[in-house]
C-alpha cells in the first residue's frame, strides 16, 4: 500500500499525467522531477515514456504504478549513412524528438543472439528530415540493406547522480515484445570501439533499451537505492548500474529481460539483497561484468532461476564479491565464481538445467576459477555435466553436499581440471583444498583432470556413486586424496 502525499510530494498527476496506456507522459513525469521535490509520486495507472526519465540528486521517487516504455519509433533511412557520420536522414522525423536515444540497424545487422553490435545514441538535433546525432557512428548502413533507426531507452536513466531512492509496489515495464531487437552496444561517440573498454560512464550497455540503467566513472554515483519493485522485459538489462557505491538494490522482482536481470559494471561496497531475477532470455540473473572492476559487494539471500547462461556470475577481474545464502535453480550455470578474494556460504544450487533459444551453456552446478575463493557449505543437486567444477588458485572450500542422479552417463559431483567452460585468464587447480562434503548418487564423485598443484582431498564423503574417483590419463601433479570415506570401496 503506498504512502499518502504528503510535504514536499508531488504525485506526476500534478503535471497532468494521464497515466492511462496510452497518452505519452514523458514530459509530465520528468516535469515532476524537475520541479526540485524531494519526493515524485507515481500512482496506479500506467504511464506511458517514450524517452528515460531522469531523477536528480537527492530525490525519492514511489512507484505505485507502472511506468512502461512506449512502443518504439521506427523509421527507414533514405539515404546511405557511412562509419564516421553524425547524422542519417529519415523517411519521416515527425515521430522523434531531441533527447530520445535511438538505435541503428539493418537487414544485414546481425540481431541480438549473434552478439554483434549497432550503434545506438541520442538525438541533438533535427533538421527537415535528418536527425543530428550526438557522435559519430561506428558502422555504415547502406540503403541496400535497408537500413533503419528506432527510438530505444531506458525507462529510467540516472546519470552521475547521487542519493537517490527508487522504491514502492509498482512495475517498471520494458515492454521488449514492442521494440527494435537488436543489441544497442556501440554508443555513437562514446569511444568505446576505439579503447576496447566496457563500463565507466563511456562504456557500452550503460543508457539505451534498460529498465533502470546507471551510468557513471567507477564508484561516482553513490547511495542510489533499489527497492520492492518489479523490473521486467527490458530490451536489454532490467537494471544496469555502473559506477555505483554505497548502492542497494533490496526485496526486488527482475524478470523476462532480453539480456541480464541485473548487472553491475565498476561499481563498490554495495549490497544485492532479497531479489528474485529470473526468466532472462538469453544470459543472467545476477552478473557482475567479467571485463569491469566491481569490488567488496555482498550478495545475499537472492533467487536465480531459469536463466539460461549463469544464475549467479562474477567475472576474473571482480573482487571481494560475497555470495551468501542464495538460491539458484534451473539455470544453464547456477553459480559461477572467477574473481579475487571472493566467496560463497551457505548457497544453494538445484534443479535441471534451463535451456532456451541458442544461448544455452554446458551444464554446470558451480563453478570456480578464480583466486583465493572461499566456500563453505555449499548445496548441490541435479542432472549435471559437472555438479561443481573446481579450477583456480587458492581455494578453501568446507562442508556441503553434492546430490546427483546418474540419470546422465557422464554426471560427475566434483571435478578438477582444465575445462573449455572457463577462459583463458582461469588457471589450473593450485593449491586446493576440499574437506567435509559429502557426494552421493553420482556417475563419478570425484573426477581429475590435466595438471594439478597441491591439491587435497580429505575427509570427505563419497557414497552411491557408480566410482568414487576418477583419474584420467592426463591427470598429473601434487594431489593428497587421503581420510575420505567411500573411496576404495
Amino acid at each position: 500500500m503506498c504512502n499518502q502525499k504528503h510535504v514536499d510530494t508531488v504525485s506526476v498527476k500534478d503535471f497532468d499525467a494521464a497515466g492511462d496506456g496510452a497518452a505519452d507522459d514523458t514530459r509530465a513525469v520528468q516535469a515532476a522531477f524537475d520541479s526540485g521535490a524531494r519526493h515524485v509520486r507515481i500512482p496506479a495507472g500506467v504511464f506511458v515514456v517514450s524517452n528515460a526519465i531522469r531523477p536528480h540528486s537527492g530525490q525519492s521517487m514511489e512507484l505505485c504504478g507502472t511506468l512502461k516504455v512506449a512502443d518504439a519509433h521506427i523509421q527507414p533511412l533514405i539515404a546511405d549513412a557511412v562509419s564516421g557520420d553524425d547524422s542519417v536522414e529519415v523517411a519521416d522525423a515527425g515521430g522523434f524528438r531531441e533527447g530520445q536515444w535511438v538505435t541503428l540497424c539493418a537487414e544485414d545487422s546481425p540481431k541480438w543472439q549473434t552478439r554483434l553490435h549497432a550503434d545506438s545514441g541520442r538525438i541533438v538535433a533535427i533538421e527537415g528530415r535528418r536527425l543530428r546525432l550526438d557522435g559519430r557512428l561506428s558502422m555504415a548502413y547502406k540503403l541496400q540493406a535497408r537500413p533503419r533507426i528506432a527510438t530505444q531507452h531506458s525507462a529510467i536513466w540516472l546519470d552521475n547522480v547521487c542519493r537517490v531512492r527508487i522504491y514502492g509496489s509498482g512495475v517498471i515495464d520494458g515492454n521488449k515484445a514492442h521494440q527494435i531487437d537488436v543489441r544497442p552496444t556501440a554508443l555513437v561517440g562514446s569511444g568505446f570501439r576505439a579503447d576496447g573498454r566496457i563500463g565507466g560512464d563511456r562504456g557500452e550497455e550503460i543508457r539505451a533499451a534498460c529498465g533502470i540503467a546507471a551510468s557513471g566513472a567507477p564508484g561516482a554515483l553513490e547511495h542510489i537505492v533499489i527497492e520492492g519493485i518489479t523490473v521486467r522485459d527490458a530490451s536489454e538489462h532490467n537494471l544496469c548500474l555502473t559506477g555505483l557505491a554505497y548502492g542497494r538494490v533490496l526485496n526486488t522482482v527482475c524478470t523476462g529481460a532480453r539480456d541480464k536481470n541485473i548487472t553491475l559494471l565498476d561499481s563498490r561496497d554495495c549490497l544485492i539483497t532479497g531479489n528474485l531475477a529470473s526468466f532472462s532470455e538469453h544470459e543472467d540473473g545476477i552478473m557482475f561484468h567479467q571485463k569491469t572492476g566491481n569490488s567488496c559487494v555482498l550478495v545475499q539471500g537472492n533467487i536465480c532461476m531459469g536463466n539460461p547462461r549463469i544464475g549467479i556470475a562474477v567475472g576474473f577481474q571482480e573482487r571481494d564479491i560475497h555470495l551468501s545464502g542464495n538460491l539458484c535453480v534451473d539455470n544453464a550455470c547456477n553459480l559461477s565464481i572467477s574473481g579475487m578474494d571472493c566467496s560463497s556460504r551457505g548457497d544453494t544450487c538445484r534443479g535441471e538445467n534451463y535451456s532456451r533459444f541458442a544461448r544455452s551453456h554446458r551444464p554446470y552446478g558451480a563453478r570456480f576459477g578464480g583466486t583465493n575463493t572461499l566456500v563453505a557449505n555449499l548445496s548441490v543437486s541435479g542432472d549435471r555435466l559437472a555438479l561443481v567444477e573446481v579450477m583456480g588458485e587458492n581455494l578453501n572450500w568446507i562442508g556441503g553436499s553434492i546430490r546427483g542422479t546418474r540419470a546422465s552417463a557422464d554426471n560427475v559431483g566434483i571435478r578438477l581440471g582444465t575445462s573449455e567452460s572457463f577462459n583463458a585468464t582461469t588457471r589450473p587447480p593450485a593449491r586446493i583444498t576440499i574437506r567435509g562434503v559429502d557426494v552421493a548418487g553420482c556417475h563419478a564423485g570425484l573426477s581429475l583432470h590435466g595438471r594439478m598443484e597441491d591439491v587435497v582431498i580429505a575427509q570427505n564423503s563419497f557414497w552411491e556413486n557408480d566410482c568414487a574417483v576418477n583419474r584420467a590419463p592426463d591427470a598429473e601433479g601434487r594431489m593428497v586424496i587421503e581420510h575420505n570415506t567411500g573411496i576404495g570401496v
